[in-house]
């Protein structure tokens, strides 16, 4: 332990009473430059930034948005009341201090427990759940083209697709059941002979159903770069997950050719050569 203190106390002293290079002391001034010039922009455009849950992304927005945003998901999910003091300077379990803690544990103590759990119970739950499970496009038409073969798709059926703003999911189950019937018939949700569903286009052509791959509106045709410092094997792998998706999803040789122009046109624009695209 004393070599490891020795050690650790000449690192600290190295790393912060050295004196600084030029090179790095003019990086740090233009570093310190932009940092306040950042801030200023910040104050005087009045904007907030947070760092996201997912995808270690930043969220940049005007601070009263910021604030609505908040306030209409406290006033939809009902579910928390802005505090006036600190509850936690209080005994935590004193009846009715309304806060519930929610603490980040991906690096706690019990993560591997929750993994071996989790290894043990999802079999049992995949097994139980496995005819009502989607995970993912190619599930999906699997499962409608075993609901067809029952001869169970009619020329009269019809699709149904919602979307779900709010994952908030902390109700019992019958409630979330209701809530969802309510759902169902006071919002907006989208019924019709052809929908899309992650990403497979759903159609019921007279009873016969019919799938290709779905692109949203918004999406841009952008791939990693051919141009970017990947290694060779990378580009490869993106030809062939596209190429992979499309066989998979298209129903119908029209499908899968207007899939692969597409996908040829995309990869062109991110500048694939075409002796790469088509070897």
């Amino acid at each position: 332990f004393k070599q490891y203190s020795d050690h650790l106390l000449d690192y600290l002293n190295q790393s912060y009473f050295t004196p600084l290079s030029y090179k790095d002391q003019l990086i740090s001034l233009e570093q310190a430059q932009i940092l306040g010039s950042i801030r200023r922009i910040i104050q005087n455009m009045n904007l907030i930034i947070r760092v996201t849950d997912k995808g270690n992304n930043f969220y940049i927005g005007s601070v009263g948005q910021f604030e609505q945003k908040a306030e209409n998901f406290f006033s939809d999910t009902n579910a928390f009341i802005e505090l006036s003091y600190n509850p936690f300077n209080e005994i935590l379990d004193k009846d009715g201090i309304p806060v519930r803690p929610i603490e980040s544990t991906i690096h706690a103590s019990t993560t591997k427990i929750s993994k071996f759990l989790d290894k043990i119970l999802r079999p049992k739950f995949y097994d139980k759940c496995k005819d009502t499970t989607i995970i993912d496009g190619a599930s999906l038409i699997t499962e409608l083209s075993k609901y067809n073969k029952k001869g169970l798709l009619k020329s009269t059926t019809l699709f149904c697709t919602f979307d779900i703003r709010n994952l908030y999911t902390m109700l019992p189950q019958e409630e979330t059941l209701d809530i969802l019937m309510a759902f169902l018939h006071a919002h907006d949700y989208k019924i019709g002979n052809s929908l899309p569903f992650l990403d497979v286009q759903l159609t019921n052509n007279n009873g016969i159903l019919s799938t290709c791959v779905y692109h949203k509106p918004a999406a841009e045709p952008c791939v990693t770069p051919f141009t970017s410092d990947h290694p060779r094997h990378v580009f490869s792998n993106i030809i062939k997950t596209f190429i992979e998706r499309a066989t998979r999803y298209s129903s119908t040789f029209e499908a899968f050719n207007y899939e692969r122009r597409s996908i040829k046109l995309m990869l062109l624009y991110n500048e694939y050569p075409s002796t790469f695209i088509e070897n």
